[in-house]
């Protein structure tokens, strides 16, 4: 029975009720053969050991569709730090560190608030006050206990007086801070992000979107929102709880998207109601140590019930590229403000293809990749037509292209181009699937020389049956008939993370994004033209300079060395 006197819930933001009316997803569905519990929206992993890169690959699993990890956060490769399951936000501000700059967003106003740090944080989530009167709207008088330091300013201060606010932030990106090194996201992403399997290492430059710390209070609400460039994200709950309503990427759906977007009543519209099919609207709900995959292209929202702490990231990847373009494309239609899009997104896409141009050679490419190459190529290939026409060409974009053209020996971008379109219709033409291409991936004998330290980088000599012609580039490049192994030196090294950054503060008060994608880091945008990879340097000692390590192998093209050399170097190993 329903107290009549009892007073109607007041929420911190006016759509809160809508979203709460939507019908909540079943989870009790049965497992299929494969041992996933799979709707037409929903893929549902309980044994988090099938959930990896492969079951994309073979499409056991849709990367299209959002997945939601009830197991254990190690079981899908996962690191956090040891004490994960009682980590609050003050132990985060012990590891960042207390003056940590952050962006605060005021959820009732959807603005963000300037002049956050990690102390003002850890004094708003440990107030008494707050934790005792979370639902209340009516403002305290009480004193307001300093905790972390002696003076108070003027973030805190705007606490004492406005204790009824709801606070979130969602935008710390650690990845630069010591944090990085208690965090890894789940081993199938790791596999499948393009910033760790295409972009060169080292650089100084790469795009920081891919480790993020989200702190929200009870009652925080983020509304509609597609995920910057069309990314891909994974969402670990650390603790407290949180509820996702998504809605299907289709091009109805995301057309009534971009009309709401430049309603001038957009916030008092719940974009969930104009849908016009139901079934295209989830509502998920996320308990503590559980992960969500939220999709390329899908849109959502994120209601708070108690207070959470999340780590999370954003990723690009070869299995859905139309959409991940689509979204982007959307982006610059709209004229988004650079800081709220991806960063570096097109000097990503020209790496991405030189990647893929040495995996198509392999046969290392997958299905769902070879079915979307054509929209990558596509998109390069349009962009640099309009980047040769431009005189204030972008120095990140011509230093990915030059980069790719010397790993693969190409005089011209359309040299490039004509070579990686060539390996696409060879590659379609002889059926490569998922299987075939794991099965032509020969056994190797690693043979590991350390030098120095622990910390330094180490020779990795891997001898391989040598390639036939059909393995070789097209252009002509095919290795003597006389070279029968191949040598492939790669470096990996355990060097220490970089110490944090200066932080920068900027006041926006653009809608705030769920999920970590609200906004780039100032410092990238600075630097965005800054760094070109040398091309001037022997390759020696373009590799050794500083010796720091090449983290992801598969950025360098392998090197061919005649038999002779093979002999003289096992030689000396023996």
């Amino acid at each position: 029975m329903v107290d009549e006197g009892a007073e109607e819930p007041v929420y911190a933001n006016k759509n809160i009720p809508a979203f709460l009316k939507l019908p909540s997803f079943d989870t009790n569905i049965p497992r299929n053969a494969k041992g996933f519990k799979q709707t037409n929206l929903l893929q549902i992993i309980d044994q988090g050991e099938l959930l990896k890169a492969n079951a994309f690959q073979s499409k056991m699993l849709s990367i299209r569709h959002p997945v939601l990890v009830r197991d254990r956060p190690e079981s899908i490769g996962m690191q956090l730090p040891s004490s994960a399951n009682a980590i609050t936000v003050r132990d985060i501000a012990d590891i960042v560190g207390y003056s940590q700059v952050v962006h605060v967003i005021d959820v009732e106003y959807q603005e963000e608030m300037e002049g956050w740090t990690f102390a003002d944080l850890v004094d708003y989530f440990e107030d008494e006050d707050r934790i005792l009167s979370v639902t209340q709207t009516t403002e305290s008088s009480s004193s307001f206990t300093e905790r972390t330091r002696p003076s108070r300013r003027a973030a805190a201060q705007y606490i004492q007086k406005t204790r009824h606010r709801v606070l979130n932030q969602i935008s710390f990106e650690f990845s630069q801070t010591p944090l990085a090194n208690y965090v890894k996201s789940p081993s199938f992403v790791r596999d499948m992000d393009w910033i760790d399997q295409a972009w060169p290492h080292p650089s100084p430059h790469r795009p920081t979107v891919q480790y993020y710390c989200l702190t929200s209070a009870a009652g925080s609400y983020t509304d509609f929102h597609i995920d910057f460039g069309g990314t891909s994200v994974w969402y670990h709950l650390l603790s407290g709880s949180k509820e996702f309503c998504l809605i299907v990427p289709s091009e109805r759906n995301l057309k009534i998207y971009e009309e709401w977007l430049d309603d001038s009543d957009q916030a008092h519209i719940f974009l969930a109601d104009r849908i016009p099919d139901p079934h295209d609207v989830l509502r998920v709900a996320l308990s503590q140590h559980q992960t969500l995959i939220i999709p390329a292209g899908w849109i959502h929202s994120v209601y708070t019930p108690t207070d959470s702490l999340v780590f999370g990231g954003n990723f690009l990847h070869g299995m859905d590229i139309e959409m991940q373009l689509r979204i982007y494309e959307s982006e610059a239609h709209s004229k988004l403000a650079e800081r709220f899009r991806f960063p570096f997104f097109k000097p990503l896409h020209y790496y991405a293809a030189g990647m893929y141009l040495e995996k198509l050679i392999d046969g290392q490419v997958c299905l769902p990749e070879l079915e979307e190459l054509p929209h990558l190529v596509k998109a390069i290939q349009s962009w640099w037509k309009n980047e040769e026409s431009e005189t204030d060409q972008t120095a990140t974009v011509a230093g990915a292209v030059e980069y790719v053209l010397q790993q693969h020996g190409c005089s011209s971008f359309d040299d490039f181009l004509r070579r990686l379109q060539q390996q696409i219709d060879r590659n379609v033409q002889n059926g490569i699937s998922p299987d075939k291409a794991s099965s032509r991936s020969p056994e190797v004998k690693v043979l590991t020389i350390p030098i120095g330290k622990a910390t330094t980088p180490k020779i990795r000599l891997r001898i391989a049956p040598p390639k036939t012609t059909s393995d070789s580039p097209a252009t002509g490049n095919t290795p003597p008939v006389n070279d029968t192994s191949e040598f492939r030196i790669k470096l990996s090294s355990k060097s220490p993370r970089p110490e944090p950054l200066p932080s920068h503060v900027r006041v926006a008060r653009s809608k705030p994004r769920e999920d970590m994608s609200s906004f780039v880091d100032e410092r990238e945008l600075l630097k965005d033209e800054e760094w070109v990879p040398s091309q001037t340097e022997p390759e020696d000692q373009k590799i050794f300079k500083g010796r720091k390590a090449l983290s992801n192998p598969s950025a360098q093209k392998p090197k061919r060395v005649k038999v002779s050399g093979r002999d003289r170097l096992l030689k000396k190993l023996k």
